[in-house]
């Protein structure tokens, strides 16, 4: 399953991050342009935790100019009830390039409080790919890993060669073990992927430690390789859980496109159901973590 994770994952944040560029250009603008006295109080659709589609939605509500806006773009603020202009001096003035820059920025205003938030998503799709590309590069050399430990006769320099798969893989996979990863992890909105992707980060610690610690040896025969090996399997199932989370997280973000798209094509009936994500790829993920701490109990150090 983790050899076809990867390319799921690659496709499915392609399109994420078109949508999440545009949106954190725009959020980028809004904090750069518009003051926070004068901005207007986004309501609570536009909240943190509200999805890209939510924001989308309010934005494009919130942009489209009130009828009094073009009216006072035609008439002018001041202009008298009973004042009359000719259709054709009404198109003239709505397609003046100075009432048409009005519009658009009232537009733009408007809308820039609900876009805001979505720079919490790109934040939280950041944490998404880090776990998923790490997972997928350092899979390749724990696969490795454990084909030289499986061949038999053993490889003459198997020592060298597992310790140069390993000092690869440790490198990818140190992000991942970084101090402050925890504290990064709650970026994420699900809760259940929260929680699963804490436990894959500790239990990570916890099997690549242990290969670490093997791995300082000099001599071959000081390795109890079949040991070794069941730490190896456990942290490449560790690794496709992680990416299973990532896969389960850009999940949700498909599905609010795929709603946005819906409500785009005037298709929406009624009240959105609450988005969550897939219970299998739940499930994989808390498999992996369960049989890596039953080998981390099996094994001694």
């Amino acid at each position: 399953m983790y050899n076809i994770l990867p390319r799921h994952i690659r496709r499915s944040a392609q399109t994420c991050i078109i949508v999440l560029s545009v949106c954190a250009h725009l959020a980028a603008q809004a904090a750069a342009t518009t003051p926070t006295s004068s901005t207007p109080a986004p309501s609570t659709a536009a909240t943190v935790g509200s999805g890209i589609g939510t924001m989308v939605k309010s934005a494009i509500t919130a942009a489209f100019p009130g009828v009094g806006t073009i009216l006072n773009l035609i008439f002018g603020s001041n202009a008298q009830p009973n004042a009359r202009k000719t259709q054709s001096e009404a198109k003239t003035a709505l397609n003046d390039p100075t009432n048409q820059a009005t519009l658009k920025t009232t537009a733009q205003d408007q809308a820039k409080p609900y876009i805001t938030p979505a720079t919490q998503i790109a934040d939280e799709l950041a944490v998404v790919e880090k776990f998923a590309s790490a997972s997928a590069q350092a899979n390749q050399n724990l696969i490795t890993m454990q084909t030289l430990l499986s061949v038999s006769p053993q490889p003459i320099n198997l020592l060298s060669r597992l310790k140069e798969e390993w000092g690869l893989a440790g490198d990818i996979l140190s992000p991942l073990f970084a101090k402050d990863i925890d504290t990064q992890i709650p970026k994420i909105r699900d809760p259940a992927i929260q929680v699963m992707l804490l436990q894959i980060h500790g239990a990570n610690t916890t099997v690549s430690g242990r290969i670490a610690s093997r791995m300082k040896a000099t001599k071959l025969e000081d390795i109890d390789l079949p040991g070794l090996k069941d730490l190896v399997v456990a942290l490449t199932g560790l690794l496709s859980g992680a990416q299973t989370m990532a896969a389960a997280e850009l999940n949700i973000l498909q599905q609010d496109l795929a709603a946005l798209a819906v409500w785009a094509n005037g298709k929406a009936m009624g009240e959105e159901s609450p988005i969550r994500p897939d219970q299998t790829l739940l499930d994989f993920a808390g498999k992996q973590v369960t049989a890596a701490r039953a080998v981390t109990d099996r094994v001694r150090e």
